[in-house]
């Protein structure tokens, strides 16, 4: 019934146009009802309602109908709209195997309880940068979580969905937090450092300062390609280790793809729960034009929290059908469904 668009829908965009492929169909992010099922199909039934992040390796949401692994469905936020469902997937995902896999951050569920440890994330109002904020502050509960913002709009942005401290990205980073080093948890002969740093943007623009504001056996994880090669050597004697996220490497390499599933039914429950919510802030009805619009609002850099296209719905019908995976309608009032 709705997908949203994400960064790398503009990357894969941009390598077939390059690559001058058959034309593919683009998309991730998705939700809708399921309208039929596989032989094989066990998890859900006709009419289920659900969400996903989908996978490289089959066609596109960007379609009145997906075909989608039941094993990377779940059963989206029940207090949510079609249209807000698609939003959290791929974002959802990426933040919480970021903080929860990677950084080994376990959930806190005392009330003013939290972690003595700080993040700094890097394009705070972004898609991905929403998700972590939240789950930062609400979930794994961390005491200090500082965000990366330039303007009004996004620095309130991300002030109302987590951040304690706000940075200019548009300017040197390490400089912006010399008077707010003394209120990091994590201080050392006198410096005050960041125990966790996510990079949701080219690593490269502001590698030297995160290489001086990463804390001694802190951790680092990219998400974003670097425009020049990155220089690890600062950071062997802090003993900081660098990691990458990528939201399909269980789908690529079939490493219990089904993790999506389990996933995205915690972050579910976390927005019906009214932990969390979706990072939805601007929405289309899916056409050429739209889509077109929707790329370049992500390709500008300036995008806060994530755009969303509904389909309109329209007849249609398949004879062939896998035996495990799903067939995705989608409209504003029309079903996603899994084959």
């Amino acid at each position: 019934m709705a997908v949203s668009v994400n960064h790398i829908d503009v990357d894969t965009r941009v390598a077939v146009s390059s690559e001058e492929q058959s034309p593919i169909i683009l998309g991730y992010d998705g939700s809708g009802v399921i309208e039929s099922i596989g032989e094989e199909v066990s998890m859900f039934a006709i009419g289920d309602e659900v969400f996903y992040a989908g996978a490289p390796n089959r066609a596109g949401s960007n379609a009145e109908y997906t075909l989608v692994d039941e094993r990377l469905l779940a059963t989206k936020p029940t207090s949510l709209t079609f249209e807000d469902s698609a939003a959290l997937p791929l974002a959802s995902i990426a933040a919480y195997e970021c903080l929860v896999e990677m950084l080994r951050l376990n959930p806190v569920t005392e009330e003013d309880v939290f972690v003595d440890q700080s993040l700094l994330i890097i394009n705070g109002a972004g898609g991905v940068g929403t998700m972590l904020l939240q789950l930062a502050k609400k979930y794994v509960k961390l005491q200090t979580v500082i965000a990366t913002a330039s303007k009004d709009d996004s620095i309130e942005w991300c002030k109302r969905h987590g951040a304690d401290h706000i940075v200019n990205h548009l300017e040197p980073l390490a400089p912006q937090l010399a008077d707010y080093s003394s209120k990091l948890p994590t201080v050392v002969n006198g410096q005050g450092y960041i125990d966790f740093i996510i990079v949701a943007y080219d690593p490269a623009v502001h590698w030297d300062c995160i290489c001086k504001l990463i804390a001694p056996c802190g951790h680092i994880i990219l998400l974003s390609d670097p425009s020049t090669p990155l220089d690890l050597l600062p950071l062997k004697r802090k003993r900081v280790s660098v990691a990458w996220e990528y939201v399909f490497s269980r789908v690529e390499y079939d490493m219990e793809p089904s993790h999506h599933n389990l996933l995205l039914s915690d972050i579910a429950r976390l927005v019906d729960e009214g932990i969390i919510t979706h990072p939805r802030t601007e929405s289309f009805l899916l056409s050429l034009e739209t889509l077109r619009k929707a790329h370049a609002m992500v390709e500008s850099g300036d995008m806060m929290g994530k755009v969303v296209l509904t389909v309109s719905s329209s007849s249609f019908s398949d004879g062939s059908k896998p035996r495990r995976g799903a067939t995705v309608r989608k409209g504003a009032t029309s079903r996603a469904s899994k084959l």
